[in-house]
């Protein structure tokens, strides 16, 4: 009868077992953390870089207003021309940066070779990783450029 007197020393198999499945539970919320993490960090990526494409169409288009107006104007076959040319440059090394990207270009009631005064670029992507929500897919830049009719030399 000594055995009964006796005081627990240690963990019993069950404390074990409990502690255990608390920390794997824990582990697994980490693991869950850390793909919610990497998934808006891959849509945050996407974004920025169709910000800068976005920029980039603008900077050619500001490079290229007196050019344009010298060839008669924004809507003189001449001026179309050289905007379709840069404009399809860029559109080419967007398609090579990701070739999920679609593009819309200009005015809201423009073809894509018109440059108006007023243009918006929008440029948007399938993201896989969250729901189709079009304001999270899609970056929209609406500029305004000065009309320089007779100003460039």
């Amino acid at each position: 009868m000594q055995f009964l007197n006796k005081k627990q020393e240690g963990f019993t198999l069950f404390e074990v077992l409990i502690s255990m499945f608390i920390a794997g539970v824990a582990v697994l919320g980490l693991v869950m953390l850390e793909l919610n993490i990497l998934r808006s960090s891959q849509s945050s990526f996407n974004y920025t870089l169709a910000t800068i494409e976005a920029n980039t169409l603008i900077d050619k288009t500001w490079q290229n207003l007196c050019e344009i107006e010298q060839a008669g104007g924004r809507t003189s076959p001449a001026g179309k021309a050289i905007y379709t040319a840069f404009y399809n440059d860029w559109r080419a090394s967007l398609a090579s940066v990701n070739s999920n990207y679609t593009v819309f270009d200009g005015s809201k009631t423009a073809p894509l070779d018109e440059l108006l005064l007023q243009d918006s670029i929008l440029v948007f992507w399938n993201d896989k990783n969250f729901d189709s929500v079009l304001e999270n897919d899609r970056v929209q830049l609406d500029v305004n450029f000065p009309d320089f009719s007779g100003l460039c030399l």
